[in-house]
């Protein structure tokens, strides 16, 4: 019997192992071990050094010997796609967190879209393989794909009454190219157990998958709703955590439900105002939203609650908003910052353009943020750019710090140049040993910046009575 069971194994191996190397990266793995823990082979210090040849020592490669032990069930081995090969090999992981009793069914929805994929059993659900030829298309934009991939898969599964949820990992780590530092790492790519077929038949359906293209997942995301529910049901589901409530039944919106609907008010308000508001102000929306009637005490009640039991954290929503809309800002920087922009300036470094993205971010945020202490709208002083430096570096969005006072008074001015922002009142105000009390020099996005004419709709109501210098 174990001598059936080893020719097997190898038969398997003899098949799976090639087309694994083919796809998977050699170096940036990871594995799990006997007692559960996880551990990548390389922390992300690491596996940059690594690239820059500056390790001094070599990392362990999977070959076919690791890669056997992971199909004989010695070893668990997590991988992410290789990003020479031209292909993606994504895991879309159907999980039951909580007990959900129909991954089965979430599994065949998801399959429908992609017939052929190998599936296979994990621990808590199922792995669905979708083998991606990417192309010529850059690796950055192809884990942009990804993300928007895996909001259409979860609103796929809600739009079913499925309440398992869907992860996609195997994405591409990537770097970014510094004149100083060499590749620094920009994304580290999420891993997942690579597949083990129990058997040759499990095998052949492994390797000879039908290959697709990100045109066709384009396309699946074409099929689904808007993307934009998915967020809000993120968030709901955070709110819904914060009680203690598990996810057992499938939470789709109901515009008769009159919490949903408070609930879709709050989210919609931070994503329009980029705040959290009072019960005043949720209440007014909330009117708008819904063409409603005079507020009454139970709506009153079910505001307040909403508001008290808020997840909404600015820094989060905006770490959230410059990934999501980085690739705009730098086409914004490429189109309109010139070499003469550049010229003359008090900093006499190069400044990259990611510097000046996250910069003219954070003027865009400030140009439509309402703020309570209202002489201090449209204010962006110097802490409030090294914050946002120093937030999207903690959370790995960026490489990059920026702490000289010397280089954000120069960005600034670039930016201006490039008609990108204005300076709408040069003077600032602070309180020494009391931060918080003064206020910094006040900005707002300038003519050439795709929102201007939004912003000057909205400015009048922003100000309500700011001290401002002609703009």
């Amino acid at each position: 019997m174990n001598d059936v069971l080893n020719d097997q194994t190898s038969a398997v191996a003899a098949m799976v192992v090639p087309w694994l190397l083919k796809h998977i990266d050699r170096y940036d793995w990871a594995f799990r071990r006997r007692d559960g823990t996880f551990q990548r082979q390389l922390t992300n210090d690491q596996l940059a050094d690594w690239r820059n040849q500056k390790l001094g020592w070599w990392p362990q490669k999977l070959g076919p010997k690791v890669l056997k032990a992971h199909l004989r069930e010695k070893d668990e081995i997590h991988y992410v796609s290789a990003r020479k090969s031209g292909f993606a090999l994504l895991c879309i992981d159907v999980d039951a967190h909580d007990g959900q009793t129909d991954a089965f069914e979430a599994v065949q929805l998801l399959f429908s879209h992609f017939p052929g994929c190998y599936v296979e059993p994990s621990r808590r659900g199922y792995h669905m393989f979708l083998l991606i030829d990417v192309g010529p298309l850059p690796r950055q934009r192809f884990n942009e794909l990804v993300i928007r991939f895996r909001r259409a898969a979860s609103a796929t599964l809600l739009e079913g009454n499925i309440a398992s949820t869907v992860e996609v990992k195997g994405d591409f780590t990537t770097f970014f190219a510094t004149p100083d530092c060499g590749d620094v790492l920009n994304h580290r790519a999420s891993t997942c157990r690579l597949p083990r077929p129990a058997n040759v038949e499990q095998a052949r359906a492994l390797v000879q998958s039908p290959v697709y293209t990100p045109q066709d997942m384009e396309g699946f995301i074409a099929e689904t709703r808007e993307e934009e529910q998915v967020f809000l049901l993120e968030a709901i589901e955070k709110v819904r955590k914060s009680r203690g409530e598990k996810r057992e039944q499938p939470h789709n919106f109901d515009d008769q439900n009159a919490q949903h609907r408070m609930y879709i008010a709050f989210f919609e308000y931070t994503v329009q105002y980029r705040t959290e508001p009072d019960r005043v102000e949720l209440l007014e929306f909330y009117r708008a939203r819904w063409s409603a009637g005079p507020s009454h005490a139970r709506r009153e009640e079910r505001a307040e609650w909403v508001i008290q039991n808020s997840q909404f954290d600015p820094a989060k929503l905006g770490m959230t908003g410059y990934e999501k809309q980085r690739e705009e800002l730098l086409e914004l920087v490429r189109a309109h910052v010139k070499a003469e922009h550049k010229t003359g300036l008090s900093y006499r470094y190069e400044i990259p353009e990611e510097d000046l993205a996250v910069a003219l971010w954070v003027v865009v945020g400030a140009s439509f943020e309402r703020v309570d202490v209202k002489w201090k709208q449209f204010g962006c002083p110097i802490k409030r750019f090294v914050g946002a430096f120093q937030a999207l570096r903690k959370d790995g969005v960026i490489n990059r710090g920026c702490t000289s006072t010397t280089k954000i008074s120069s960005i600034k001015l670039i930016l201006a140049r490039a008609g990108l922002i204005q300076c709408l009142d040069n003077s600032y105000s602070f309180v020494p040993g009391k931060p918080g009390l003064g206020c910094g020099k006040k900005y707002a996005i300038g003519p050439h910046h795709p929102r201007f004419a939004e912003w000057r709709r909205v400015r009048p109501s922003l100000e309500d009575g700011v001290r401002l210098a002609a703009a």
